[in-house]
């Protein structure tokens, strides 16, 4: 319930659909935003984590523990977005709107008697192989910021249909921990994952709205943007209760990011000067760096980056609008 209180989501396009439009509709200039939702994180690659030499019937190639197990207890999140509308004219607004996404955290262990191992391949180790327990643990951050100009083809709210085109610079900050711990007898040793990802790009999108009435209107919007993403990874593994270090070692690596976006919103205008919406997004990001898939198991440091995750947010929001 705190979670779903605090919410506030994502997506810095759905604030100007909101803020566009009604400055405009009351000749006000600027306007400010603020939303609230709960958001669903889904969508990593399935790998091991830990495998049983003594695994139940049905259980994949001995997996006893996957990133899908973390993935589960990592659903629903808060988020906070604001946004800053400034209306020049009925042709041109400029926006400038910011997301901050509450962590991610999903949490998963498996224990058997001295009989779970990590999947290395041609490396001797000690505490990870014959181990009474696995902890996994992974954590995600993400923060999004946006500057827009928005070119209003045909006249919002005062049509019964209208249609905008939007222009604008997109900047990601996503931030992963994901943390693998071992436990043979009194001794437990981890393989750590850091990364960070700086994804700066450019976006184009489109807004469709119908105004069946003079307080109410119902829209679509649809952006597509790429990215230059500069990834981070750092990796520690420790063995021997981390007094042995199997690696500690940090790439950097520039790559290629997209992200597609869509949201459907409806806004009631309870007067010029303020205004409720609610609705539901929903974004795919590609191209990321993300910690679990750069687990290895030949722990070489020549290994590039792994740079094929992506991550897919959604969720339903609601906000509100001051006009002046």
């Amino acid at each position: 319930m705190k979670k779903l209180l605090l919410a506030l989501p994502l997506l810095a396009s759905l604030q100007l659909q909101a803020s566009a439009w009604e400055c405009r509709s009351s000749n006000n200039t600027f306007n400010l935003g603020l939303d609230w939702g709960y958001i669903r994180r889904s969508e990593i690659r399935e790998l091991p984590l830990a495998k049983d030499l003594f695994a139940p019937v049905g259980a994949e190639n001995l997996t006893v523990l996957n990133t899908d197990d973390l993935m589960h207890d990592m659903d629903w999140e808060s988020a906070l977005h604001g946004s800053f509308l400034y209306t020049r004219n009925e042709k041109a607004s400029l926006e400038i709107a910011y997301t901050f996404y509450f962590p991610w955290e999903g949490k998963a262990s498996v224990t058997a008697d001295g009989n779970l191992f990590f999947p290395f391949k041609d490396l001797h180790t000690i505490d990870y192989v014959n181990a009474d327990r696995v902890d996994a643990k992974y954590r995600s951050w993400v923060q999004n910021a946006e500057i827009n100009y928005w070119g209003h083809v045909s006249p919002r709210l005062l049509n019964y249909f209208s249609f905008s085109w939007v222009a604008g610079a997109r900047f990601f900050y996503i931030r992963e921990n994901f943390k693998l711990s071992f436990t043979r007898g009194p001794e437990t040793s981890d393989y750590k994952v850091g990364t960070k990802n700086r994804l700066y790009g450019m976006q184009l999108g489109w807004l469709f709205e119908v105004n069946p009435s003079k307080r109410w209107t119902w829209s679509i919007a649809l952006k597509g943007a790429g990215f230059l993403n500069d990834a981070r990874q750092t990796t520690f593994v420790g063995d021997e209760g981390n007094e042995l270090i199997l690696a500690n070692y940090t790439k950097d690596q520039w790559q290629g990011s997209w992200l597609l976006e869509g949201i459907g919103k409806i806004t009631y205008r309870w007067s010029s000067w303020f205004h409720i919406h609610a609705g539901y997004q929903a974004f795919l990001l590609s191209g990321l760096a993300l910690a679990p898939p750069q687990r290895d198991v030949d722990l070489t440091e020549g290994r590039r980056i792994d740079n094929s995750g992506q991550i897919v947010l959604d969720g339903f929001y609601a906000g509100i609008n001051f006009s002046f």
